[in-house]
């Protein structure tokens, strides 16, 4: 079976960036890990147990304190009127899809991903910020036809690996449907009422994504905290919900802790 075939077939999956752990996501069908929490040996022996293990990769966001961010220079980043856009939550910089330099790197990453350590495929993060209300709709334009360029180059050059798509949803994934094998919705608004017109517009957009270019979706939840407590209570509605809608559109739900970090959780039952 195709990793693709596998992937489309898979009943769960995890999304862990911490290190270690392998023993546990070796029970789950897909394994979405941080690349710095894990050695070749690890990522082997996740495969060896079954698990699709997908390396997650950042393409818009780069933090000053990878090595990437020192071979960049000040055109290869995103700007206003006020300076470079950042994430001010993360302190990570908004590096511009549409830099040679900026697309070469990520193309030498992702070989060295793939190639030198073996993963199955990308889990490809950040890609939605081209979405952003910051951004006129011209250069929305620009970045989002980036995007398409960077993913056809991706599926020349890694024709089977997989490349999963995370959150833009908006008008990005119009445009990338054909070119990915799966796409994650990171923390859908299915407890506010206020956005069900919108969120329900989405969920009828993946189903389709996924029956003309069988492009599968992951639903992914991380629980926020407050001085240290879960905060359950607009949560739990949140997880009966999206627990409703993967059972009936076909999708795949995981419910992470914090920062993905810390713990696994066991998988979603239906």
């Amino acid at each position: 079976m195709s990793l693709k075939d596998r992937y489309v077939n898979a009943r769960n999956f995890v999304a862990y960036y911490g290190s270690g752990r392998e023993d546990e996501m070796s029970g789950f069908d897909i394994a979405i890990v941080e690349p710095a929490g894990h050695d070749k040996a690890s990522i082997k022996k996740m495969q060896q147990n079954g698990a699709i293990v997908l390396a997650y990769t950042s393409v818009v966001e780069i933090s000053p304190d990878m090595p990437d961010f020192k071979l960049l220079k000040d055109e290869d980043f995103l700007k206003s009127e006020s300076g470079f856009v950042k994430n001010e939550r993360f302190g990570t910089f908004m590096a511009d899809i549409r830099s040679p330099r900026w697309n070469n790197l990520l193309i030498h990453r992702a070989g060295r991903l793939l190639v030198q350590q073996g993963y199955d495929g990308l889990f490809i993060d950040t890609m939605g910020n081209v979405e952003l209300g910051v951004f006129t709709k011209d250069l929305q334009d620009q970045l989002i036809s980036a995007v398409v360029s960077l993913l056809q180059r991706l599926r020349n050059t890694f024709g089977d690996k997989l490349l999963i798509q995370n959150n833009g949803l908006e008008r990005l994934c119009l445009y990338t449907s054909s070119l990915i094998d799966g796409i994650c919705w990171e923390n859908p608004p299915f407890d506010k009422k206020e956005s069900m017109l919108w969120w329900q517009e989405i969920v009828d957009r993946l189903e389709i994504m996924g029956r003309n270019d069988s492009v599968r979706t992951l639903l992914l939840i991380e629980d926020k905290c407050e001085s240290g407590r879960v905060v359950s209570g607009r949560e739990s509605e949140l997880h009966k919900m999206a627990r409703k809608i993967a059972k009936a559109k076909g999708f795949l739900l995981y419910r992470a802790p914090e920062h993905y970090i810390g713990a696994v959780n066991r998988p979603v039952e239906e």
